[in-house]
């Protein structure tokens, strides 16, 4: 509907205005909600308020720090309406930031339904309120103010349908020393998991010009929406349940976790790979011509989302143990593999090239991952390389039938196509 009433251009803009303030909200993550569901102390009142007033410090400083970044960001890309868009759109990093924690705490009891209407609310709302405002304005300020509706609606709704909770600011020094303690490698992992991903499109800012991030913007979208719902599943539902495992019944963990990856890779693969073969018919039956050629990064972008819900089980094990410092190492190597990837990639064989290079750097990330895993006792081998080998197989095969526009093979033709 939103691509019908703006332009490619517009979604470009606000992609790259993203890509700084979710940069800095990664930056920023000090493991909160993975602290409240882990934690011995989860349940305790002192423990959540404290959680609660680093969550509130911790979306003060990000929209702080993307006001400060907001005139930099618009020099850097030659967009001056960058600087006020940035400032407006980290107002909602302000509003997150009092957002109930009793959000973390029913995720650790395991209350989905009452999350999953919540979610669901908050968003049904801001579609709307988006829609209309796009209609009414039909400027990229439609979306930032639709993204800043959206903030609030959910954390006075956080209040209002989750278990109440007499929140106050409140600093105890033991429950501020655990978070941080645990947070402090969340924060690391979190840098690297924005550059391996969120990165990509800043990457891509400086490469190609503003009309293909708005394509990309597209086709990542649809990309992802498989990916977030297992990523979100497994982050919900199977980090509180891996948590239990480990401070009650560690030796049913291993059981657990081969049940919980046969079951992700047997639905998310097949889905991954209709959208793959079906993205063009996809792109040209819900978007109109001007988006077309989304259709061939869809292609790959979908391969590229697999991989990462292969790595997302063991690292559930990692944060379920406490080993942080682990999960941070695993998005250092992620976030360097996938940026020499898209380098490399995109100077040999242009966009299509550097998509593959951030799916081989994916793919080089789940290897260190898999041998940690195995390293560790828990990992199942032989589905791990059934898996990658079909995925790399699907790849190759894609690469080789697929309409792949002559701009997109070639850094100098895209600037000329897209001039």
């Amino acid at each position: 509907i939103l691509t019908r009433l703006l332009t490619p251009e517009i979604f470009g803009l606000i992609a790259l205005a993203q890509v700084f303030l979710t940069g800095v909200t990664m930056l920023s993550d000090v493991g909160v909600r993975a602290s409240v569901i882990r934690s011995t102390r989860g349940d305790e009142d002192a423990f959540l308020r404290t959680a609660w007033s680093v969550q509130i410090a911790r979306g003060t400083i990000i929209a702080l720090l993307c006001c400060l970044l907001a005139w930099p960001a618009a020099q850097l890309y030659d967009e001056p309406v960058l600087f006020p868009l940035i400032c407006v759109l980290s107002i909602s990093s302000l509003i997150t930031g009092f957002r109930s924690i009793s959000a973390a705490h029913a995720n650790r009891k395991l209350m989905l339904k009452t999350l999953t209407l919540l979610d669901l609310a908050s968003k049904t709302i801001t579609l709307f309120v988006t829609v209309f405002l796009a209609w009414q304005m039909q400027s990229v300020w439609a979306l930032a103010i639709g993204i800043t509706i959206g903030a609030t609606v959910k954390v006075i709704l956080s209040h209002v349908m989750l278990p109440p909770f007499a929140h106050r600011v409140f600093f105890e020094r033991e429950a501020l020393r655990e978070i941080m303690g645990f947070g402090s490698w969340i924060l690391l992992a979190t840098l690297f998991s924005f550059l391996a991903a969120r990165g990509q499109q800043a990457i891509y800012g400086l490469l190609v010009p503003v009309e293909v991030i708005g394509l990309m913007a597209i086709a990542l979208l649809i990309a992802s929406v498989p990916r977030d719902l297992f990523q979100k599943l497994l982050n919900t539902v199977v980090l509180p349940s891996f948590s239990e495992l480990v401070r009650n019944r560690p030796h049913d963990l291993p059981a657990a976790l081969r049940k919980v990856r046969f079951v992700t890779i047997g639905i998310a693969f097949p889905i991954l790979f209709v959208v793959s073969w079906f993205a063009q018919p996809i792109i040209d039956l819900l978007y109109d011509d001007r988006y077309a050629a989304a259709g061939v990064i869809l292609t790959f972008a979908a391969l590229n989302s697999a991989v990462p819900i292969l790595s997302t089980t063991y690292q559930n094990v990692l944060l379920a143990e406490g080993r942080s410092d682990l999960y941070a190492l695993l998005m250092f190597v992620w976030a360097t593999a996938v940026t020499l990837g898209i380098f490399v990639g995109f100077n040999i064989a242009g966009l299509v090239g550097s998509l593959a290079g951030a799916g081989l750097g994916a793919g080089f990330m789940f290897l260190i991952n898999a041998a940690i895993a195995l390293r560790r006792g828990y990992s199942t081998g032989l589905l791990d390389m059934i898996a990658l080998s079909v995925v790399a197989a699907f790849y190759i095969f894609m690469l080789s039938t697929a309409d792949i526009l002559p701009a997109f093979l070639s850094p100098e033709l895209i600037e000329e196509a897209f001039d």
